[in-house]
């Protein structure tokens, strides 16, 4: 079965990079030689993935994982997925034709409503990229860091907008 697959589709079920790393791994061992892959993951982990594509062989300087702009919605679920493949698509490439609270999931809240949503999909964000290499074996320690800290920087962020924001608000009443 090794390097025998020209397309590979991973979505696997935890935000923790030591699990990306086992799934890039297996990606790799499967994918024949010049195989398309599509992961879907949140849009906070994209550079973490990017490096273990990298590493692994499944992306290239010169051909990189790259994240498209369409965004999968599954309804019922706190956070937002980016799509990441190693080939261009047009397809992907095009926004929504459903209406999105944001274009993007790393946008500024448009209101109060999706700033609460947005700070309680970082907050289940942050909490899976707090896991370091040594609570699971792996060795994601730098890439899990840099995956929180991103994470903690996009909370902050949202509630300095939102202090922003409600200072407008209350100087327009003024």
């Amino acid at each position: 079965m090794e390097h025998r697959y020209d397309f590979i589709v991973w979505d696997p079920p935890e935000l923790r990079v030591s699990v990306w790393a086992a799934y890039v791994s297996t990606a790799a061992l499967l994918a024949a030689p010049a195989a398309k892959v599509l992961f879907t993951s949140v849009p906070q982990l994209f550079g973490p993935i990017a490096q273990l594509a990298l590493a692994a062989g499944l992306s290239s300087e010169q051909q990189p994982l790259r994240r498209h702009r369409f965004v999968p919605v599954e309804v019922g679920c706190m956070h937002r997925f980016g799509i990441f493949t190693n080939y261009d698509c047009a397809g992907l490439d095009c926004s929504n034709p459903e209406q999105l609270a944001q274009e993007d999931p790393l946008d500024e809240p448009v209101d109060e409503i999706d700033l609460m949503l947005a700070d309680m999909r970082m907050a289940v964000i942050a909490d899976a990229c707090c896991y370091s290499s040594s609570d699971d074996g792996g060795e994601d320690g730098v890439a899990t860091v840099n995956a929180r800290d991103a994470a903690r920087r996009a909370l902050t962020a949202r509630k300095e907008a939102a202090k922003r924001a409600a200072a407008s608000r209350a100087s327009m009443t003024l």
